[in-house]
């Protein structure tokens, strides 16, 4: 970021002050007495007021040329982000970015921090850098320079199409009597089993099976089990947002020669005119 004009006017102000400051010390009393005091002690090297005079006016430009060294440099900032999956318009900041301007690398930042935000100070106002390297571990990324710049230049994985598909198969009802409850069960239950198989994919691992219930309103499922295969390749999802009288989520290892799958649904309610009907279940699956 370049030096803004105030900055330029409190540093113009804040040296003309000091240099009042040092002007008012040297004609009062006490300034009077300092000169005498170094008169006496060092006349041998200042002993004429011209001496003197040679010696501020050497601070003054001493003073003059390092604000104008300050002035006549630049910061550089700018903002590290992640490439965006697609049309999505999320970023994400990445930290642990140092960035140094390509034709002179040690003009650089320090790393960045969990806003992403980078700053290389001290950059000659007469170098106009046109590219700039972000380094992130072992890997450089270039970029072209933008004053003020956002640059969403860290590539991360972005998910691929999703492939869901319905399970085909069949619910059979079964004994409502079996369904297992730990409270007081509803007035009317249904039970229905499904025994389906999943064909495995090339590249895919696993199968994130979802049964859930459409247009019915007084109708909750009472419990969802898995039957089969055995607990080892399965586990209970959770699903942000997901209603557990409404859904139910299940994540099994797929095999490349596929997955059978035996599940238990058990669907209550207290309204006599509830559908409790297995068209009622809408099941599907997919694949990551």
């Amino acid at each position: 970021m370049l030096l803004t004009m105030l900055d330029k006017i409190a540093i113009i102000v804040g040296a003309l002050v000091g240099l009042t400051v040092i002007i008012k010390f040297l004609a009062s009393p006490l300034g009077r007495s300092t000169r005498d005091w170094i008169s006496r002690n060092f006349g041998r090297f200042i002993w004429q007021r011209r001496t003197l005079r040679i010696l501020v006016a050497a601070i003054v430009v001493g003073a003059i040329v390092w604000i104008g060294l300050k002035w006549r440099q630049q910061n550089i900032t700018g903002t590290i982000y992640e490439v965006p999956c697609g049309d999505s318009p999320a970023r994400t900041a990445v930290k642990d970015v140092t960035v140094f301007i390509s034709e002179r690398r040690d003009l650089k930042s320090e790393p960045t921090g969990l806003d992403g935000v980078f700053t290389i100070k001290n950059v000659p106002i007469d170098l106009q850098p046109t590219q700039l390297t972000a380094q992130l571990g072992e890997q450089y990324y270039p970029l072209a320079f933008r004053p003020f710049g956002d640059y969403a230049i860290i590539p991360r994985p972005c998910p691929g199409p999703r492939i869901i598909r319905e399970i085909d198969a069949v619910w059979k009802e079964a004994n409502a009597k079996e369904c297992l409850i730990e409270s007081k069960p509803p007035t009317r239950m249904k039970r229905y089993l499904l025994n389906a198989f999943l064909p495995g994919e090339q590249g895919k691992t696993e199968a994130f099976v979802t049964l859930e219930l459409l247009n019915a309103v007084d109708t909750i499922i009472v419990n969802a089990f898995v039957l089969s295969p055995s607990q080892e390749f399965y586990r209970n999802e959770t699903v942000r947002g997901q209603d557990r009288q409404k859904a139910h989520t299940w994540k099994f290892e797929l095999p490349k020669d596929g997955q059978r799958i035996s599940l238990e649904l058990c669907l209550g309610s207290n309204s006599s005119a509830a559908p409790l009907s297995k068209d009622r279940i809408h099941d599907y699956y997919e694949l990551r």
